[in-house]
């Protein structure tokens, strides 16, 4: 990544605190616990069987980091 690139994206160059590295994983957990409960009405209205919503609810907390927005992150 060139120093311009870095000019507009001032968090680019530095990684998250670990009290927010924490809150997203927190909030991306309590939104999987949430998808996990919502009823089949709510879930055809977002797209998503039962089974697709009890596999993203049952993702382990590790998991997180490989898809959560990057600007959850700062």
């Amino acid at each position: 990544m060139n120093t311009t690139a870095l000019a507009h994206r001032p968090h680019a160059a530095s990684k998250p605190s670990l009290l927010k590295r924490f809150l997203a994983a927190y909030a991306i957990r309590m939104q999987r616990q949430k998808l996990g409960q919502l009823d089949d009405a709510a879930l055809r209205d977002i797209g998503l069987s039962r089974h697709q919503a009890q596999t993203e609810a049952a993702r382990p907390l590790f998991a997180v980091r490989w898809n959560a927005p990057d600007n959850w992150m700062r």
